[in-house]
């Protein structure tokens, strides 16, 4: 079966192709890394670039009857990076030093006393965001 320019400019990219630049990152950072939201709003529009981590399921074998079968294992994510433009003022990254300092101090390699109590945890999303949208924000995302 040969190529077909028209099959494909009609079935291969409906939409013209998802923009690869179109996307905000939304982070929420834990009390002891933020003074409010500041950083997570500015890091919306200086989060350069940012990628879906890759994700994928291991294989188990399991004999039977003389046979061997693939089984699903388990699901790993790889890790997650971001690219972010610095402002002079360094606002986002003395956030997330704040909140690496807080989960291991440099000093005493210890749990910061501060996060007594708290969950160091958080949540990152980026949303891809549709060309044809009219505003930036995340309910007009095409995908998270």
């Amino acid at each position: 079966m040969s190529f077909n320019i028209n099959g494909f400019r009609s079935e291969g990219l409906k939409f013209d192709g998802a923009r690869p630049t179109l996307f905000e990152v939304h982070v929420n950072f834990p009390a002891i890394a933020s003074n409010g939201t500041s950083e997570s709003n500015r890091l919306r529009f200086l989060a350069q670039a940012a990628s879906l981590p890759e994700t994928s399921i291991g294989v188990v074998d399991v004999p039977y009857f003389g046979r061997t079968i693939k089984v699903d294992g388990n699901r790993t994510f790889q890790n997650w990076s971001i690219e972010i433009l610095n402002d002079e003022d360094f606002a986002i990254r003395a956030a997330f030093e704040a909140w690496l300092n807080g989960i291991n101090t440099h000093v005493s390699n210890r749990k910061n006393a501060a996060f007594a109590g708290m969950n160091y945890k958080s949540t990152a999303t980026v949303y891809q965001l549709s060309k044809e949208s009219e505003t930036s924000e995340a309910e007009s995302a095409i995908r998270a």
